[in-house]
């Protein structure tokens, strides 16, 4: 749910459905009456809401990533965790540099490390990469204090989602490279104004964690094989929306790998594209 506290911005949202509407995106205006409704949580009286009606959120996002290991676990797969300090090609078709000395080979390698794949692919590829940087806290919330789904308050930036153990803060992003120090300025801001929505005391002394969301120039991630590499092959630049992609993306490599023609169209994020080739100076 989109939240809006003046009318002039609930105007600008009114023009928006359209827009929604063109792309199947199924959309409900409601009223201060029907947000206070919907979610009777929020002590802020707002001049009204867009409700997504056909969507889904995830109440706890570990809990999904914990499903696709066991069953990656139960089909054969096996876990080894390293540092990987650098690729190369080699006899069996590309080559893994561990931080601990151990070299690994294999038919196919996927690079898949987000923010950090730039800086993997240096002196390979020139990966026009930069990180979109986050926040993210959760806050304690009495049994009464209910939120049934995801809302953003758009006029202060902040996306509150239900969790098992409270509700979840959710900051806006700036343009960052992951080696640079973390602000927390505006997970502070975030916090307070959320407190202030849910009419809750203040949490000063909570976690705050950070995410660094690969992106790309064309805000396209990039997906298939290397150019040169026929063994290396690329699945990183998803920016927010690695989480809700990753099914997808990886139905399409598998497509990919095994020689299969494809159900979704791998043109758009092709490594090659000229948007990626161009490069920007970041």
């Amino acid at each position: 749910m989109f939240l809006f506290r003046s009318t002039d911005s609930l105007d600008a949202a009114k023009g928006s459905q359209d827009f929604y509407r063109e792309h199947d995106v199924s959309c409900q205006l409601l009223s201060p009456d029907e947000v206070g409704e919907a979610e009777p949580v929020l002590v802020r009286r707002y001049a009204g809401a867009l409700l997504f009606k056909d969507t889904a959120a995830v109440r706890e996002p570990a809990w999904v990533m914990d499903a696709y290991l066991a069953l990656f676990l139960a089909a054969g797969g096996s876990i080894l965790r390293s540092t990987v300090t650098k690729l190369w090609p080699s006899a069996q078709g590309e080559g893994v540099l561990c931080a601990n000395g151990a070299r690994l080979e294999a038919t196919d390698v996927v690079v898949a490390t987000g923010a950090r794949s730039r800086s993997l692919l240096a002196g390979i590829y020139d990966l026009p990469m930069i990180s979109e940087r986050g926040y993210a806290l959760r806050l304690s919330v009495p049994p009464d204090k209910v939120l049934y789904r995801p809302v953003y308050d758009a006029a202060v930036g902040v996306v509150l989602s239900p969790r098992p153990d409270g509700i979840q803060v959710s900051t806006g992003t700036y343009l960052t490279t992951p080696d640079r120090p973390t602000h927390h300025m505006q997970a502070e801001l975030a916090r307070r104004n959320a407190c202030k929505i849910l009419d809750l005391p203040d949490q000063p002394n909570i976690t705050v964690h950070h995410g660094d969301r690969p992106t790309l120039p064309d805000g396209l991630p990039v997906v298939g094989r290397m150019p040169g590499r026929p063994g290396l092959w690329l699945a990183t630049g998803h920016q927010h929306i690695g989480f809700s992609t990753s099914a997808g993306t990886a139905e399409l490599l598998a497509d990919l790998l095994t020689g299969r023609s494809p159900k979704l169209d791998p043109n758009p994020f092709r490594p090659e594209r000229p948007e990626i080739l161009r490069g920007l100076p970041f």
